[in-house]
C-alpha cells in the first residue's frame, strides 16, 4: 500500500559550496562592476509561474472555463434543497419548496413555480422523456419540461423515503415502511413491491437498465428486476446499516456501512464478493471511478479501494472529503472549503485550490464532465473542462 503525500514545488535555488570568504567578495564584487544580471533582484522563474497560478481563479486551476452564471427564483431566507442537472435543463428546487428549471446550456431561466407549502416533503425529482417527474412522500407530479404544465399527479401507496430513480416507465422509490417499491408514471398504479427490515433511506441505485438495487437502514440488501419485479439472488445483510447511498459501477454495487466496513455485492446474483473491514464507521459518500472505489476514511484519509478485491491501494490522511469528479485523469476531492487535485495512481496531492462559499459543488458525469458549484442564496455557476 502507498501513502499518498504532498508535493510541495522548490521555490529557491541555493549556490553550493566552494567559493572562500575573500574570494567570494572579490567575485561578487567584480559582478557588480560588470553588471551582472544574475545578482539583480529578480524573481526566479519558477515563483513567477507559481504565482501566475495561483493569480488564476480557482476553476481554472482545477481545469474548467466558466460557462455561465445564473440565479434561481428562490426567495431571500430559501437555501438548496435538491439540485439535479437532468439532459438540456438544470432543476433547483429550494427549502421553500419553490421549483426552478433552468436551460442548461445558458442558464436562463424556463419557468418556475411554487410547490405548495414549505412543509411538505419532496424526497427528488427525475425525468422520464420530456416530462418531469416531482415526487414528495405522499405523491407524484408530472410536469411538462418544456412550459411547466402539470401533466397528470398520483398518489403513492407507500410513504416515500428516498427516490425516484427511473427504470425505464417505472419510478422506483424506498418507503419509510421498509417497503422497496415502484410505480408505473404512465398510469399511476404500483408494479411491485419487497418488503426489507427498517426504512430505506439511501437512493435506489440503478445497476443498469434492469437491475434496481436497495439497501435499508438496518442494513438489509435486496436486487430486483424492475420490470417483472422479482428478487434475485440471496437477499443479503450488512450490520449496522448505512447512512451513505450506494455506488455502482455495472457489475458490483458497494455500499459504506456503519458497521465500520466497506462491502462490494455482485450485481448478477447478489452474493458478497469482499468486504473490508476499517477502524469506524463509513460516514463520508463513497464513489466508484474505472477500477477503484474512493472513501475518505476517519483515521486513513482519503483512500483508494481495488474495486476487484477490496485491497487498500493507498491512503493519503492529507486529503479529506468527498470525491465530486475526475479531471483529465485525476480526482477533485471537495470538503467544503478546498478542492484538493488528487494523483489517481498514487494518491499524491497535486494541488489545493481555495474552493468556499459554496452549498454544494457537483459534476454533471464524473469523469470529465461540466462541473456546478451552487449557493444558498440561488446562484449557480457552471464551468465547462478546458481542454
Amino acid at each position: 500500500m502507498h501513502k499518498g503525500s504532498v508535493r510541495n514545488p522548490r521555490f529557491f535555488r541555493f549556490l553550493g559550496p566552494g567559493l572562500g570568504g575573500s574570494a567570494a567578495l572579490a567575485v561578487l564584487g567584480l559582478a557588480v562592476l560588470s553588471g551582472c544580471r544574475s545578482i539583480q533582484p529578480t524573481t526566479p522563474e519558477t515563483t513567477r509561474a507559481q504565482t501566475d497560478a495561483e493569480d488564476r481563479p480557482a476553476h481554472s486551476r482545477l481545469g474548467y472555463r466558466l460557462d455561465w452564471r445564473g440565479h434561481a427564483a428562490s426567495p431571500s431566507g430559501a437555501s438548496v434543497r435538491h439540485f439535479i442537472p437532468l439532459g438540456d435543463v438544470v432543476v433547483y428546487h429550494d427549502t421553500r419548496n419553490n421549483l426552478t428549471i433552468l436551460e442548461n446550456d445558458t442558464g436562463r431561466i424556463r419557468w418556475s413555480m411554487s410547490l405548495g407549502s414549505p412543509l411538505t416533503r419532496f424526497v427528488g425529482h427525475a425525468r422520464t422523456g420530456d416530462r418531469l417527474v416531482t415526487a414528495s412522500d405522499t405523491d407524484v407530479q408530472l410536469f411538462d419540461l418544456r412550459t411547466g404544465d402539470l401533466v397528470d399527479r398520483m398518489r403513492l401507496e407507500a410513504i416515500a423515503n428516498s427516490g425516484p430513480v427511473m427504470m425505464g416507465p417505472l419510478a422506483v422509490f424506498g418507503a419509510a415502511t421498509g417497503e422497496a417499491y415502484a410505480v408505473r408514471v404512465s398510469g399511476g398504479f404500483k408494479q411491485w413491491g419487497h418488503l426489507l427490515d427498517g426504512p430505506i433511506t439511501a437512493r435506489p441505485t440503478r445497476v443498469d437498465a434492469e437491475t434496481v438495487a436497495f439497501v435499508s437502514d438496518v442494513g438489509d440488501v435486496i436486487f430486483v428486476d424492475a420490470e417483472s419485479g422479482s428478487a434475485f439472488g440471496r437477499r443479503q445483510r450488512i450490520f449496522g446499516g448505512t447512512r451513505t447511498n450506494p455506488v455502482t459501477d455495472g457489475r458490483t454495487v458497494y455500499i459504506g456501512g456503519m458497521d465500520q466496513s466497506v462491502w462490494a455485492f455482485d450485481a448478477d446474483d447478489g452474493r458478497l464478493r469482499w468486504r473490508l473491514r476499517t477502524e469506524t464507521p463509513i460516514t463520508a459518500q463513497p464513489r466508484v471511478w474505472r477500477d477503484r472505489v474512493f472513501v475518505d476514511l476517519p483515521r486513513r484519509g482519503f483512500t483508494a479501494i481495488n474495486a476487484a478485491d477490496g485491497s487498500v491501494l493507498w491512503s493519503n490522511d492529507k486529503v479529506r472529503g468527498e470525491a465530486i469528479g475526475a479531471r483529465a485523469g485525476n480526482l477533485i476531492v471537495w470538503d467544503g472549503k478546498e478542492a484538493v487535485v488528487v494523483d489517481r495512481q498514487r494518491g499524491d496531492v497535486i494541488e489545493r485550490v481555495p474552493f468556499t462559499g459554496f452549498a454544494r459543488v457537483m459534476a454533471e458525469t464524473f469523469e470529465d464532465g461540466s462541473l456546478f458549484t451552487i449557493t444558498n442564496d440561488g446562484t449557480i455557476h457552471k464551468y465547462s473542462p478546458s481542454f
